[in-house]
C-alpha cells in the first residue's frame, strides 16, 4: 500500500499544480464572473456524475473483482446516459443552464460519467496508477487546450467548452484502451443484475450526494444571492486553493479504500486507518501553516484585482479543511468493509448544518458566511465519524493523535524504501 500512496500522492501533486494553473488562467482571463460560470459548470457536471454513481460508482469498485466487467459496464453506461439526460433537462428548466449551452452540457456530462465509470473499474481492480494518470491527463489536456485559446486571444466561455471536449474525448479514448486490457484478461464469468448494484450503492451514494452538498451547497446559495456569479467566482477560487491541502488525504483515501475492499483482516485495516489519520494530521498542519504565510497582496497579483478577498476567506475556511482531511480516511474505511450507513448519517447531519448556516449567514456576510458555514459543517461531520469509529472498536480519541513513533515509522519507510503495506508493521 505504501508505494501506491507515494505514487498517488505524486500524481495528485502534479494534478494540484495543473489545477492551480487552471485556477490562475481562468481567473485572469475570464474574471470573477467568468470564473463563477466555470465553477457553476463544474459543479453541475459533478452532480450529474453523483447521480450516475448510484450504479456506476463505489459499487463498481466493490464488484469489479467479483463479476464480469462487461456486465458491470452495461448497467453503468445505461444509467450514466439516463443521468446525463435527466440532470441536463432539470437544469434547463429550473437552473441557469440556457438553451445555447444545453447540448454541450448534455454531451460533456455523459462523457464525464463514462470516464468516471472506467476509473472506478480501475480502482476496483487495484490499478491505482491507471486511475491516477487518467485523472491527471484530464486536467492537463484541458489546461493545454484553454491556454492555446488564451494565447490566440480567444479566451471565452465557448473556448472553455471546446477545451472540455478536447480533454474529455482524449481521456475517454485512452481509458477505453486500458479498460479493454482488463477485459481481455479477466477470468470472471458471473454477470450481475442492476438491482444488486443499486442496492449496494444507494446508501453510500446518498451519503456522497449529501457530502457533495456539504462541499458545494454554499455555491448554490451564492448563485441565488448574486446571479452575476461574481461572488461565486471569488469564493470558488478560495475553495480551490484551500482544498489543494487535501492532496495528501485524498491520495491516501483512494488507495486505502481499494486496500480495505480487498482485505479480509479487519484488525489490520483498523490499524492502518489510525496510522494514516495520524500521518495526515501532521502533513495537513504543515500545509496550512505554509499557506497562511502567503501574503494577502499575492492573490490579486496572481489572479487579478477581483480576487483581493481570497486571504480573508481562507482564514475562515482552513479550520474546516484541516479537520475534514481526517473524515475521508475514516469514511473510506467504513465503505471498504461494506458499512456505508455511517458515512451517510454523518453527511446528512452535517448537510443540515450547512443548509441552516448557509441561509442564515450568506445573505448577510456573502463569501465569509459561506466559509463559516463550510467549516462548521466539516467539523460536525468529523466529530460524528470519529466518535462512531472509536465506539465500535473500543478505542480512545488519543489513537488519532500523532506520536514520535509515527514519525520514526514513516521516516524508516522512506529510508528503507520498504514497499510492503503498513499492515505488516
Amino acid at each position: 500500500m505504501f508505494h501506491k500512496i507515494i505514487h498517488t500522492l505524486g500524481t495528485r501533486f502534479l494534478s494540484a499544480i495543473v489545477n492551480l494553473l487552471i485556477v490562475v488562467i481562468t481567473s485572469r482571463f475570464l474574471g470573477a464572473e467568468g470564473k463563477g460560470w466555470y465553477s457553476w459548470w463544474i459543479l453541475n457536471i459533478t452532480f450529474t456524475m453523483l447521480i450516475s454513481n448510484f450504479v456506476g460508482g463505489s459499487a463498481l469498485v466493490y464488484f469489479a473483482s467479483r463479476f464480469k466487467i462487461t456486465s458491470l459496464l452495461k448497467h453503468a453506461y445505461a444509467w450514466g446516459i439516463l443521468s446525463g439526460i435527466s440532470v441536463s433537462y432539470f437544469l434547463l428548466k429550473f437552473s441557469s443552464l440556457d438553451a445555447q449551452h444545453f447540448t454541450h452540457f448534455l454531451v460533456l456530462s455523459i462523457l464525464e460519467t463514462f470516464i468516471s465509470i472506467h476509473l472506478f473499474i480501475f480502482q476496483g481492480k487495484n490499478k491505482i496508477k491507471w486511475m491516477n494518470w487518467h485523472q491527471f491527463l484530464s486536467l492537463l489536456f484541458f489546461l493545454i487546450s484553454f491556454a492555446l485559446f488564451c494565447l490566440g486571444k480567444l479566451a471565452s466561455i465557448q473556448s472553455v467548452i471546446y477545451s472540455f471536449y478536447i480533454a474529455k474525448i482524449l481521456v475517454l479514448v485512452l481509458s477505453t484502451l486500458f479498460l479493454n486490457k482488463l477485459i481481455s484478461h479477466e477470468t470472471q464469468k458471473q454477470s450481475i443484475e442492476i438491482k444488486r448494484l443499486i442496492q449496494f450503492g444507494i446508501t453510500l451514494q446518498i451519503a456522497n450526494i449529501a457530502q457533495f452538498l456539504n462541499y458545494r451547497f454554499t455555491f448554490y446559495v451564492l448563485e441565488y444571492t448574486d446571479p452575476t456569479l461574481f461572488t461565486l467566482g471569488v469564493f470558488s477560487t478560495a475553495i480551490s486553493i484551500a482544498e489543494g491541502i487535501w492532496i495528501f488525504s485524498k491520495s491516501i483515501s483512494a488507495v486505502h479504500y481499494a486496500e480495505v475492499s480487498n482485505s479480509k483482516n479487519i484488525s489490520s485495516s483498523i490499524q492502518s486507518t489510525l496510522m494514516l489519520v495520524r500521518l495526515t494530521v501532521v502533513v495537513v498542519c504543515i500545509s496550512i501553516i505554509s499557506l497562511l504565510m502567503v501574503p494577502k497582496s499575492f492573490y490579486p497579483l496572481l489572479l487579478g484585482n477581483d480576487f483581493h478577498e481570497i486571504k480573508t476567506i481562507l482564514y475562515f475556511l482552513l479550520p474546516g479543511v484541516f479537520v475534514f482531511s481526517i473524515s475521508g480516511i475514516v469514511s473510506h474505511f467504513f465503505s471498504g468493509i461494506g458499512i456505508n450507513k455511517y458515512a451517510m448519517q454523518s453527511a446528512l447531519i452535517s448537510l443540515c448544518i450547512t443548509i441552516f448556516l448557509s441561509f442564515m449567514l450568506i445573505p448577510i456576510h456573502n463569501s465569509i458566511g459561506a466559509a463559516i458555514a463550510t467549516s462548521v459543517s466539516y467539523l460536525i461531520s468529523v466529530i460524528y465519524l470519529c466518535r462512531v469509529f472509536v465506539r465500535l472498536y473500543k478505542l480512545s480519541f488519543s489513537a488519532f493523535i500523532p506520536s514520535r513513533k509515527d514519525f520514526i515509522f514513516f521516516i524508516n519507510k522512506l529510508k528503507n524504501n520498504n514497499l510492503r503495506t503498513f499492515d505488516s508493521e
